[in-house]
């Protein structure tokens, strides 16, 4: 990394790490600070989502990312932090994990965390990118919760086995995230590209996106030079840029 970086702080409960840390970008704060919550109690995933959990059952961590030199960087960074933390785990926890378009980490066909990315900006300027993860880690089926039973894992789940230092992991993600999105000025797009579809976990696979009983239907077929998500649909091939892919029909999304 070109410059040290500070401890990730640990908080014992928040609303949402997520806007702590917009709120340092907007004041100023050094690159790479971030932000570990034992407790999250109104978190935010993809659409609006909630993001809830109890207790160090999870990671939920936020990254900054400080200056306006990423505003150039910002379409690459969400690929960029899911292969760092697709390969972390792999590497620390030797499980499969891999990456469901647009920003879901997975096991199977089970979800294990997700990444949102997003843009930070004042008055006058582009103040950086915040780098939300929440990885499931400790939690049982009773913390994930019936509604999604069959949808989400944990590395308890898949492994039998809790991870005690919590702090070390958030450490090593949040170090992984800011190499890898430090290295994106300086390697070809091909390459994290490359590495993206290495972990592809829906490509050739059957999806669906659209909304409710107009979703559209097709076969996943990797990512486009721009990173959107290329669908093989009845009517020809469509690049999307945003919105939820799933695998399962509308009536029973996954």
């Amino acid at each position: 990394m070109s410059r040290p970086l500070p401890p990730v702080e640990c908080w014992d409960e928040v609303d949402s790490t997520n806007r702590i840390a917009a709120a340092w970008l907007r004041a100023g704060c050094l690159h790479g600070r971030a932000l570990r919550a034992r407790i999250q109690t109104a978190g935010r995933g993809r659409l609006g989502r909630n993001w809830t959990a109890p207790p160090d059952s999870g990671l939920t961590l936020s990254v900054v990312l400080a200056g306006p030199e990423w505003f150039a960087l910002a379409p690459r960074i969400p690929l960029a932090a899911g292969v760092a933390c697709a390969d972390l785990l792999r590497t620390r926890y030797n499980l499969p994990v891999g990456l469901k378009w647009p920003n879901d980490l997975v096991v199977g066909s089970r979800k294990c965390g997700g990444i949102l990315c997003e843009g930070v900006t004042t008055a006058s300027r582009f103040a950086g990118v915040v780098i939300g993860i929440g990885l499931n880690i400790n939690a049982d089926e009773g913390a994930l919760g019936a509604e999604l039973a069959g949808r989400a894992t944990s590395l308890f789940l898949e492994t039998g086995n809790t991870e005690a230092d919590l702090d070390g992991l958030a450490s090593d993600v949040r170090d992984a995230i800011v190499a890898a999105a430090e290295a994106l000025s300086t390697s070809p797009p091909e390459q994290l590209l490359a590495r993206w579809a290495a972990l592809d976990s829906i490509r050739g696979r059957q999806v669906w996106f659209g909304e409710g009983h107009s979703a559209t239907s097709g076969i996943a077929e990797g990512l486009a030079p721009d990173g959107g998500l290329l669908v093989r649909t009845a009517d020809g091939l469509r690049t999307l840029h945003a919105g939820e892919v799933t695998t399962q029909p509308p009536s029973d999304p996954r």
